[in-house]
C-alpha cells in the first residue's frame, strides 16, 4: 500500500518536470522585426485626444513614434527576399508604443533578429539617444549588435523604400551600411555597444547618415555628436566624413580624384595609414602632427600622359598629397571651427600618451575653454603609385581607345 502510495507521489513530482514550455509562442504568432525606425510625434490632434480621453494621465516632454518593419516567417528566402509590413504606433515612451503596437498587429513584436535602428535627425538633435538606448540595452531580447544611423529627416522613410532587386528594406539598408570598405565617404558600421561606451565616457562620436529618396538610399556623411551634451549637432558631408574616416585610420578602400593637364586621373586605395602624434610643448595648445601614408594604383586616366614617366608619375603623386591634405584639413575646420567638438579622438590620443596633460584638459576640451578649438593640426600626406596601367602606353586617355 505504501509503496503504491510513493509510486503515484513520484508520478506526480514528474509531471511537474514534464510540464512542457509552458510560455512558448508558436512561430506564426511571432512578429520577427528586422528594423526599427524613431521619429518625433508632431500629431497635435492625436494628443488632445489623448488628453480627452485621460486627461489625469502624466504625460511627456516629448512623443515619440515607433515604427517596426516585421516579416512574414514563410515568405523568406536565401537571397534577403520576402514579405514585409511596417507597424507604427506613438507615446510617450518606447514601452508605450510598444503596447500600443500590441493593439495594432495579432502578431507580437520579437526584436531578437533586429539589424537596424534608424533614428530621425529631429530626435538626435534633442538628446534622447542615451534614454532610447537604454531601453535597446536593457531589454532581453535586444542585442548590442544592432546598427544605428541617423536619418535626414524622417527615420521610418528608410522603412518604405522598395529595393528593385526585391531585398527586405531593412535587410537592403543593412547590407549598403557593410559597403563602407568600398566608399570613402560611407561612414563605417557603428553598433548599439559602441555608443553605449561612448555615452559611458562623455566622448564625442560620429554615427552613419542615412537618406532616402524613392526607392532608394543613400548612406554618405556622418552626423557629429556632442560627448557632453550627448545630442547630434550637425552632419558631416561625404567629402568630410571621407577626411574623418582618414584621420581615425578606418579607411578600407575608395579613390580619390586629380586633374592633370586639364582632365581627370582617379586614385585607387589599395592601403591607407595614419599616424596622429602630439607635441604639448604648449600644454594649453597642443601641437597634432597627421601623417597619411597611402598605397595604390591608378584606377583610370583620362589625362593626355604617359604612365611609364618618372615625373608624370612624381607630378601625380604630388597632386594627390595635396588633396589628401585638403580634405582632412576641410574636416578638421568644420569640426574645430563650426562644430567646436572633438569627433576626431585627439582627445583619445592625449588621454593614451599624455596622461599628465590631458587631466589638466579633460573638463575643458570640447566643453567649457574648448582647448579642442586652439589646437593646432598639421597634415602631411605621402602618395606611392604601385600599378599604372598597361593598356595605354604613351596617351592616358580612355576616349582615344
Amino acid at each position: 500500500m505504501h509503496k503504491r502510495r510513493r509510486l503515484v507521489l513520484c508520478g506526480m513530482l514528474l509531471l511537474f518536470l514534464t510540464a512542457g514550455c509552458w510560455d512558448r509562442i508558436d512561430i506564426e504568432e511571432r512578429g520577427f522585426v528586422l528594423g526599427t525606425a524613431i521619429d518625433l510625434s508632431k500629431n497635435e490632434e492625436e494628443e488632445e485626444n489623448i488628453e480627452a480621453e485621460s486627461p489625469g494621465k502624466p504625460k511627456g516632454k516629448t512623443r515619440f513614434i515607433l515604427t517596426n518593419q516585421m516579416v512574414i516567417p514563410g515568405t523568406i528566402v536565401e537571397d534577403n527576399s520576402g514579405e514585409t509590413y511596417n507597424v507604427s504606433a506613438s507615446g510617450d515612451t518606447l514601452f508605450e508604443c510598444v503596447r500600443e503596437m500590441a493593439a495594432r498587429t495579432s502578431q507580437s513584436p520579437f526584436y531578437e533578429h533586429n539589424k537596424i535602428l534608424i533614428l530621425s535627425e529631429d530626435v538626435a538633435k534633442r538628446g534622447h539617444i542615451p534614454s532610447l538606448l537604454d531601453v535597446f540595452l536593457r531589454d532581453k531580447e535586444m542585442k548590442r549588435s544592432i546598427q544605428v544611423l541617423i536619418a535626414v529627416g524622417e527615420a521610418r522613410k528608410a522603412l518604405e523604400v522598395k529595393p528593385q532587386n526585391k531585398e527586405m528594406p531593412a535587410m537592403y539598408i543593412n547590407s549598403v551600411v557593410n559597403n563602407a570598405y568600398k566608399n570613402l565617404g560611407m561612414h563605417p558600421e557603428v553598433l548599439v555597444g559602441d555608443i553605449h561606451e561612448y555615452l559611458l565616457l562623455d566622448e564625442s562620436f560620429t554615427l552613419p547618415r542615412i537618406m532616402s529618396d524613392g526607392d532608394e538610399i543613400k548612406m554618405t556623411g556622418s552626423a557629429v555628436f556632442q560627448g557632453d551634451a550627448k545630442r547630434m549637432i550637425g552632419f558631416l558631408s561625404s567629402e568630410e566624413t571621407e577626411g574623418l574616416n582618414i584621420i581615425k585610420n578606418q579607411v578600407e578602400g575608395g579613390l580619390f580624384q586629380v586633374e592633370i593637364e586639364g582632365d581627370l586621373i582617379v586614385y585607387e586605395i589599395k592601403k591607407l595609414k595614419t599616424r596622429i602624434s602630439a607635441d604639448v610643448a604648449d600644454p594649453l595648445r597642443p601641437k597634432f602632427h597627421v601623417t597619411v601614408l597611402a598605397q595604390g594604383n591608378l584606377g583610370e586616366k583620362y589625362a593626355m600622359i604617359d604612365p611609364f614617366d618618372a615625373d608624370v608619375i612624381t607630378n601625380i603623386e604630388h597632386k594627390l598629397e595635396h588633396e589628401i591634405e585638403r580634405i582632412v584639413n576641410s574636416t578638421t575646420e568644420k569640426l574645430q571651427k563650426d562644430f567646436e567638438t572633438d569627433a576626431m579622438g585627439l582627445g583619445t590620443l592625449l588621454k593614451r600618451n599624455h596622461y599628465k596633460v590631458w587631466k589638466r584638459l579633460e573638463g575643458d576640451w570640447d566643453r567649457g575653454e574648448k582647448y579642442f578649438t586652439r589646437c593646432e593640426i598639421e597634415v602631411t600626406a605621402r602618395v606611392q603609385i604601385e600599378r599604372r596601367g598597361t593598356i595605354i602606353k604613351s596617351h592616358g586617355a580612355l576616349g582615344d581607345m
